[in-house]
């Protein structure tokens, strides 16, 4: 057998045997292969590639997540409002049986307070869960931001973050509040009319528990209102 042939057969004994990168190949003599891969190089080679993401990557999923979390406000900022206009009648709403039990003022104002705010109630209903339909899908994208590079948009990712959970709280107090709303206008639709009746009594026991829950629903929303209006907005860009 010729020497190139039993270089051949060796050759191809260490690919079998070592495989690929973790051998070095020689020719005649002992002397290296030209390009011949060395012992390591591939393994360190793709070692250091491994979790690699270029600048511009990076920085293209910065800009992506601060997008995404500036949707989120967008959409906070929608829930926000149409929470306020729930939290304003079912505040008249039901203040006015406490300023009416309280003689503040009479039964005639009293009425009068009642159907100027149920005129609303639908509206305010409806309004809500559209937004709040649109917010929920994108709520806490701002929080994943976190999890992606955006150094470069530190400033404005900090900003609309705080914003993002300053509005977060508004759609959490909102909630019940406008699921309170939206139940006594069901309940009203089927009101007895029979003062001295049953079913009137049961009416208003139910009535005066969700007047009285009204405070603590107000409070809290009041307390995050609060908390949003002194919380910067997200930059636009």
């Amino acid at each position: 057998m010729s020497v190139r042939v039993l270089w051949v057969v060796a050759l191809a004994t260490a690919l079998v045997a070592g495989g690929v990168g973790a051998w070095a190949v020689t020719g005649p003599g002992g002397a290296p292969v030209e390009g011949a891969r060395q012992p390591g190089a591939v393994v360190a080679s793709s070692r250091s590639a491994a979790g690699a993401v270029p600048g511009n990557q990076q920085a293209s999923t910065g800009d992506g997540a601060l997008s995404a979390c500036r949707d989120e406000v967008r959409a906070g900022e929608a829930v926000a409002s149409a929470g306020a206009s729930s939290a304003t009648h079912w505040r008249t709403h039901t203040q006015a049986q406490v300023l009416v039990d309280a003689g503040k003022i009479d039964v005639k104002e009293s009425k009068a307070r009642w159907a100027a705010s149920k005129k609303f109630g639908p509206s305010d209903v409806a309004n809500f869960g559209k937004a709040d339909a649109a917010y929920q899908p994108k709520a806490g994208a701002c929080e994943r931001m976190g999890q992606v590079s955006v150094a470069r948009n530190a400033a404005p990712a900090a900003a609309c973050a705080k914003r993002a959970n300053a509005l977060a709280d508004v759609a959490r107090a909102a909630r019940p509040i406008t699921a309170s709303w939206e139940h006594h206008q069901q309940m009203m639709k089927t009101k007895p009319h029979d003062e001295a009746g049953a079913a009137f009594g049961d009416y208003m026991g139910m009535w005066q528990g969700m007047v009285k829950g009204a405070t603590p629903q107000l409070k809290a929303y009041d307390a995050a209102a609060d908390a949003l209006a002194k919380t910067p907005a997200c930059p636009a860009s």
